[in-house]
Order: structure tokens, then C-alpha cells, then sequence
């Protein structure tokens, strides 16, 4: 059986609606997960429950929630035509699911193996932020936007009903929308978990960055977002010190942009992310050449280091933050850490995502990979 994992391509023009086609992918199947749907005002675009999937570990004590990613809808229109697949309706998911590969792998290799996993379908299309308290009716049916209350459900059902009560230790994490979620829930969820527990996250591919395209222009992502941000009912979820410092220009909305929430966090976080996320290379940032760099000519290619750089810039909170890990490397991928290649592959200076994520988990070691681009290949090891 599989799990319906479904990512942002590159290859796509935008995040908005193109996710009407779920992708199923696995990289590889070794465990079986069982689907838990949820209760109250956990429920997905369609008014369906939510759910996630579970599998208990040999580690009583230790327990990791992996949100999934898939892409955005931004307007009404977009997010019904979303809640008609299994991005917004939990209505075809099946009720087992094969999971694995990277920090999911089911491997001895992986020191997270043995953890009790709960895998957090996506179905909010809001990336997780989303907590409008009434539904938007539209095209005669309603719309929901409860990612947090999706994520607090799935908390309290691990708690009461999985033995997470008892747990020693947390982990959140997630790729792409789901590492964006987990930036913006990490606090909460800290809250919602009894404080004798340890909660940590490790955000993939979640640091979007706000910037214009080649073309000095915004794309159709930015150019909705002001308004998804009101859809989604975000303000009822992002740190209040953020929406703040935006409200004189009425740009609150940028809070959904990790450079500028990050400040404002206060649980310990590791970061994995691509300087040169070819999603964001392709979708937001417009770079003709994005499928393929090794075809970019020479003004592309300062254009591919002007974004890298401004990239590094926007990590400066991060890295200053003792707290922090970080692996940013150089490499034109999207979500690393559910792909082997990637996870236990790509180095920076002698370290794979793998080892610098456990140096700074287990060991509490200050972890700062962080790769420069300025010469393509940036990172000859990128998977």
C-alpha cells in the first residue's frame, strides 16, 4: 500500500492549484502504517476528518511527527478544487500506508527507526498555519482551514491514546509545507506537550524565501498571498510579536515567511534546507535554467548566486541562535530529508544532513553547515 506523500515539483509553474493530480511517491517501503482519523474540528478542506498514520516503535519513550508537505491553494477557487483530492479530503486515503526512506527509513542505520512515528497527512492547504475559526462557504458547500487544529488533534490523540504521556522525548518535523508548519507550530506544540517531555523540530525545505523573481516582478505566489493569509485565518496562529512589527505597513502576511518569524521562536530547531531549493529556483524565483544549472549561461548563473547569497543573508538569526542547527547546503533539491541520497549523502565539510542532525540531537553539539554558491557546481556531493 502506498502513502500519499504528495510534494511540490519543480518542474510545476506555481504552488497555488496544480496539486489536483496527487503524486504518489516512496522511496522506500519498509514499514506499515496504520491511519488514525480525528475527531471535532480536525478536519480537511471538505469538512472530512483528518488523520495521520502510525506505527509503533520499540522505543517506548521517544516519539516523531513528520507533517507531509504538498504544495498551497491561495484563493477559494483553488482550495475547492483541492478539497475534491486527498490533499483536502482524508475521503480516499486508505487505511494502511508502506512508509520509508531518510529520517523515516526503517533501517538499524537510522537511529529514529525505532521511534514510535506518526506521519500527519496534509490536508489544510494553508501549509499548517491555517486556524480560520468559521468555514468559507463557496460554490454551495463549505470550506475548512484547521491545519493547527489538525496538528493539536493528532498531539492529544498521541498523548491520550499512544502512550505519548509517557514519552521522554518529541521531535516535529516536516518537508516542504510541512517544514513550514513546523516552524509556525513548534512553540505550540511545546505548549500542548506536558513540560517534562523534551520537544525539539528539524524543518525540511520550509525557509521560503521572500523575494521577487529574475524579472524584478512578484510571481502569482506572492501576489495571493496577502490574501491566503486572510483564507486561512493565519493571524489566529503566527507569533503575535511578528504580525506586530508588520502591522504599520499592513504586511502582517510576511510572517508566513520563516526569515522573518524565525526571531521569535524559542524551541530548540534544526534547520535543513537548500540555499538553492529548486522549487523555489523554478516556482518563485522564475530562473529559466532551474530544471537543469548545468545549461544556465553566464547571466543566469549571477543570478543563481544572487539568490544564493540572499538566501545566506536571511539566515542571520539562525545563525547567531545558540540553539540552532543548521545544514544549508548548495544543492538544486527540494526535500531531503525523506530522500537517502540526499540524507545520508550530501556533505559539508566531511557531514552528511544524517550526521549533523544527530550531532545535534543526541550529542547537543553546535551544528552550522551552512554551504556558499559561488560557482556552479556549488556542492559536487549533491544527490
Amino acid at each position: 500500500t502506498l502513502l500519499l506523500l504528495a510534494r511540490p515539483w519543480h518542474t510545476m509553474s506555481r504552488l497555488s492549484c496544480l496539486f489536483v493530480a496527487v503524486v504518489l511517491y516512496v522511496l522506500r517501503v519498509e514499514g506499515t502504517f496504520d491511519l488514525q482519523l480525528l475527531s471535532g474540528d480536525a478536519v480537511c478542506i471538505d469538512g472530512s476528518p483528518a488523520g495521520y498514520y502510525y506505527q509503533q516503535g520499540a522505543e517506548a519513550d521517544s516519539y516523531l511527527i513528520f507533517l507531509n508537505g504538498g504544495g498551497v491553494c491561495e484563493t477559494p477557487q483553488d482550495c475547492y478544487a483541492r478539497s475534491l483530492t486527498s490533499l483536502g479530503s482524508s475521503k480516499s486515503w486508505p487505511k494502511t500506508a508502506g512508509i520509508g526512506g531518510g529520517i523515516l527509513d526503517q533501517t538499524k542505520a537510522n537511529p529514529f527507526s525505532t521511534w514510535n512515528t506518526a506521519v500527519v497527512q496534509y490536508c489544510d492547504g494553508g501549509r499548517y498555519s491555517s486556524n480560520a475559526k468559521d468555514p468559507y462557504p463557496f460554490n454551495k458547500t463549505n470550506l475548512y482551514f484547521r491545519g493547527v487544529p489538525i496538528v493539536n488533534g493528532v498531539v492529544n490523540d498521541l498523548l491520550k491514546n499512544k502512550g505519548m504521556a509517557n514519552a521522554k522525548r518529541v521531535i516535529l518535523t516536516g518537508c516542504s509545507a510541512g517544514g513550514e508548519g513546523t516552524y509556525y507550530l513548534l512553540d505550540l506544540v511545546r505548549e500542548w506537550i506536558p513540560a517534562h517531555i523534551d520537544v525539539k523540530g528539524m524543518a525540511d525545505a520550509g525557509w521560503f524565501l521572500d523575494t521577487l523573481d529574475v524579472y524584478g516582478k512578484a510571481s502569482n505566489y506572492f501576489a495571493e498571498l496577502p490574501g491566503a493569509f486572510t483564507l486561512w485565518g493565519s493571524n489566529n496562529t503566527l507569533k503575535p510579536q511578528c504580525l506586530e512589527a508588520f502591522q504599520k505597513t499592513g504586511d502582517q502576511w510576511r510572517c508566513l515567511f520563516a526569515e522573518y518569524f524565525f526571531q521569535y521562536m524559542t524551541t530548540p530547531i534544526f534547520i535543513l534546507q537548500s540555499q538553492i531549493d529548486s522549487y523555489q529556483l523554478s516556482v518563485l524565483y522564475t530562473l529559466p535554467c532551474a530544471g537543469n544549472l548545468a545549461s544556465c549561461n553566464q547571466t543566469e548563473l549571477q543570478q543563481l548566486y544572487k539568490f544564493a547569497n540572499k538566501f545566506e543573508t536571511s539566515l542571520v538569526h539562525a545563525i547567531s541562535s545558540p540553539k540552532t542547527g543548521m545544514f544549508v547546503d548548495a544543492c538544486p533539491t527540494h526535500c531531503q530529508s525523506q530522500s537517502d541520497g540526499s540524507w545520508n549523502g550530501t556533505l559539508i565539510n566531511g557531514h552528511t544532513a544524517a550526521s549533523a542532525f544527530a550531532s545535534w540531537y543526541f550529542n547537543g553539539t553546535s551544528v552550522k553547515q551552512v554551504d556558499t554558491c559561488t560557482s556552479y557546481p556549488c556542492n559536487k556531493s549533491c544527490k
